[in-house]
């Protein structure tokens, strides 16, 4: 849907310069530091047009340039981390692991105690 908007506008704007430039069709003199020529004003219109949407796809460019650098940086910074988790996990459940087995060692000697105390004060 934003990309329709997006054509919307763009076919809009295209249409207001080429009205604009239609009507202003004069032939102007321009004037540079070297020297100077005359062209139809309708030509001055759509090069300025022009070298300002040159410019900024050349910005918008070197934005998303910048923007999947970052990406690319952020993606390895994330897999560092999840190895990083992985392994944290990796060594958190083989230490519950290892507890657990001590604790049910410990229940079973506890267990075994109690009973040898219950058959002691059998006899």
């Amino acid at each position: 849907m934003k990309q329709q908007w997006q054509l919307f506008v763009g076919l809009f704007l295209s249409l207001l310069i080429i009205i604009f430039a239609a009507m202003n069709t004069v032939v102007v003199p321009i004037q540079l530091g070297f020297g100077q020529f005359k062209t139809p004003l309708v030509i001055i219109i759509f090069s300025a047009v022009f070298m300002g949407a040159l410019l900024i796809a050349l910005l918008m460019a070197s934005v998303v340039w910048s923007q999947k650098r970052t990406i690319k940086q952020l993606h390895k910074q994330n897999e560092e981390l999840e190895a990083k988790i992985e392994d944290e996990v990796s060594i958190r459940m083989a230490a519950y692991l290892a507890a657990s087995e001590v604790d049910q060692q410990e229940q079973q000697n506890y267990e075994e105690q109690l009973m040898e105390e219950d058959q002691d004060q059998m006899y």
